[in-house]
C-alpha cells in the first residue's frame, strides 16, 4: 500500500509571525470570498449576478496564484522569512436572510478593500523581487475591483 503524505504550507510551524503566514492568510480570504460571492450569486438578479460570479472567480485565481507561490522550493527562504503580521478583526457588515442587490454591493465593497488594504500591508513588509510584484498585482485588482462594485453599486441606486 502507498502511504500519501501531504502537508499543509499553512500550518508549518513558525508559519504565523513569517511571510508564509499573510500569505496563507490572503488565500483563506481569498478563498472564503470565492465561496461566499459563488453563493451569494445565486441569490440575486443581474447585473450584479455577473459581478459577484466575476468576484468568485477572482478570487479562486488569486488563492491558486498564492498557493503555486508557497509551493516553490526557491521562495521558501523568503515565505518563512520573519514578518511582522499585525492581525486586525475587521467586522464584515451583516447581509439579511434575503439580501438585496445593494446589500450585496455593499458587503462585496468592503469585502474587497478588505483584501485590498492586506496586500497593501504585504507589500510594506516585502523586499522588492517577484513576490513582492505579484502581491502589487493583486492589490492593484482589488482596487479596481472595488472601484467596479462601487460604480455598480451607484448604477443599481440610480435606477431604483
Amino acid at each position: 500500500m502507498l502511504d500519501i503524505v501531504t502537508t499543509d504550507p499553512c500550518t508549518q510551524e513558525g508559519a504565523s509571525s513569517s511571510v508564509r503566514g499573510a500569505l496563507c492568510a490572503a488565500m483563506e480570504l481569498e478563498r472564503s470570498g470565492a465561496v461566499f460571492y459563488r453563493r451569494l450569486a445565486r441569490r440575486v438578479e443581474e447585473p450584479v449576478r455577473g459581478m459577484l460570479e466575476a468576484l468568485a472567480a477572482d478570487g479562486m485565481e488569486h488563492f491558486r496564484e498564492l498557493e503555486r507561490v508557497l509551493a516553490r522550493p526557491d521562495l521558501t527562504a523568503l515565505i518563512d522569512s520573519p514578518a511582522i503580521v499585525r492581525r486586525r478583526i475587521v467586522a464584515l457588515p451583516g447581509l439579511p436572510a434575503d439580501p438585496l442587490e445593494d446589500d450585496a454591493m455593499d458587503y462585496a465593497e468592503v469585502r474587497e478593500h478588505l483584501a485590498f488594504d492586506m496586500y497593501d500591508r504585504m507589500y510594506n513588509f516585502l523586499e522588492p523581487g517577484e513576490l513582492r510584484g505579484l502581491v502589487v498585482r493583486l492589490r492593484e485588482r482589488k482596487r479596481q475591483r472595488e472601484e467596479e462594485v462601487r460604480r455598480c453599486g451607484t448604477a443599481l441606486f440610480l435606477v431604483y
